[in-house]
């Protein structure tokens, strides 16, 4: 079934970049082109790692089938040369709002950077640092004691949502905008932020990579616009500034496994980061097959937790059994599986949320609706590629890319994040207008 499932993979992947002349920018071949080095990976089950059951991998399969099924719903435009739009792009008000985020976001950084560094200092390890700082509220340990509820809504429903934001803004403007000086402005905030967050999460890599993936496709994306010639983009000028960010990137996210794990299993780590999603899905099937559906209370968890959550504190009464089995769900995610090569958490694929809402029939629905939605928003970005739509393809990618480790739509950060790009632009538009 391994064979099969990468065959599919594989396929899926050779015929959407064959029918797609855009294939460079597809947020498809992005998926497709993940899962089969995640499959391939898979199959090696280097370092002990407990192969995964066929099971495991037919539900891969049909997550995959599914999606691009979802695809096929949705009318292709006609191929034609395309334009990048600096529309509000270089509006001093949206300027101001991405300073304010931008000094907050590193404020509240170094609040958490302090801690660490002090249990650093007291012989912390790195990885029960990073295991603190994914508790949830009120978890008992040195991070996240310390917070009260005020400074917890701040963090999870304006500062961490914006980061993504800023990213993509940052790496839009690096090759659309005209000011020098507002170019550089943005890269200080935006590796500011990337440091002290990741230092500040226990060593997490999930920003970098975002910003690296975000820099790789404005890149991309302006060198292919029409409108190229008419700016003074040089190509060979950006290749090396994307080079020496890269080699910088890899460098950090090195050092920082290597914080957590030990300089000698650093290969170890990265690979078994992007093998481990089949096995961990395996591990948690037959327990999966057993437990009470939520009937997409799980997939849509980060649309509706904040809502329930706010009810509960009026009284808790007023929240459905449903939402709590939802929320268990969530956690258990995260508790630590052995598979082989150590134990892990977390990187539990799309599948462990679809299947909890409604088994195979959901895989499949679910599969299908989160396909014709990114098929459906790419053909309208590709007709209208300005800052905003950007910001959101960004997010789209980035959705895809966590894909081996959960469906972003349970998380109410990444919800919110669409939701503050929608209410930045509207206000900009009003003041335009």
């Amino acid at each position: 079934m391994r064979v099969i499932a990468f065959a599919v993979s594989s396929f899926l992947l050779l015929f959407t970049v064959y029918k797609d002349k855009k294939a460079f920018m597809s947020p498809m071949v992005f998926f497709y082109s993940l899962w089969s080095i995640i499959l391939f990976l898979s199959g090696l089950n280097l370092y002990g790692m407990h192969k995964p059951s066929d099971e495991a991998y037919l539900l891969l399969m049909i997550m995959e089938l599914s999606f691009f099924v979802g695809t096929l719903f949705v009318k292709t435009s006609k191929e034609k040369k395309y334009t990048v739009s600096t529309d509000y792009i270089e509006s001093n008000k949206y300027f101001n709002i991405i300073y304010i985020l931008s000094a907050a976001i590193i404020l509240f950084n170094i609040i958490d950077l302090i801690i660490v560094l002090e249990q650093r200092g007291s012989g912390v390890p790195m990885w029960q640092i990073r295991n603190w700082t994914l508790q949830p509220f009120g978890s008992s340990n040195p991070i996240l004691s310390r917070r009260t509820l005020v400074e917890e809504l701040i963090r999870t429903v304006i500062l961490s949502p914006s980061q993504l934001l800023i990213y993509a803004t940052s790496t839009f403007y690096l090759f659309n905008g005209k000011n020098i000086n507002k170019k550089r402005a943005l890269m200080v905030m935006s590796f500011s932020i990337l440091l002290t967050s990741s230092i500040a999460n226990g060593g997490g890599r999930l920003g970098i990579f975002y910003f690296i993936i975000s820099l790789f496709f404005a890149f991309i994306i302006k060198a292919k616009s029409s409108n190229v010639d008419n700016t003074n983009f040089k190509i060979k000028k950006y290749i090396k500034i994307i080079l020496s960010i890269v080699l910088i990137g890899g460098f950090v996210m090195v050092l920082y496994t290597s914080m957590r794990t030990g300089l000698d299993k650093v290969f170890k780590q990265i690979y078994t980061y992007f093998a481990m999603s089949p096995t961990l899905l395996s591990e948690w099937l037959p327990r999966l097959k057993t437990s009470q559906h939520t009937y997409g209370f799980l997939t849509l968890f980060g649309f509706h937790s904040y809502f329930f959550r706010a009810l509960g504190y009026v009284s808790s009464s007023l929240v459905p059994p449903v939402y709590s089995l939802a929320y268990n769900y969530i956690l258990n995610a995260e508790v630590f599986i052995d598979i082989g090569s150590g134990t892990s958490n977390a990187f539990v694929s799309p599948i462990y949320y679809f299947f909890l809402d409604g088994g195979y029939i959901f895989v499949i629905i679910a599969s299908i609706i989160f396909g014709f939605l990114v098929a459906r928003f790419y053909e309208k970005f590709k007709t209208n590629i300005n800052a905003k739509t950007f910001i959101i393809f960004s997010l789209v990618i980035y959705g895809l890319f966590v894909s081996f480790m959960r469906i972003q739509t349970a998380i109410p950060a990444y919800i919110i994040s669409y939701i503050l790009v929608i209410l930045i632009f509207m206000f900009l538009k009003k003041q335009k207008n």
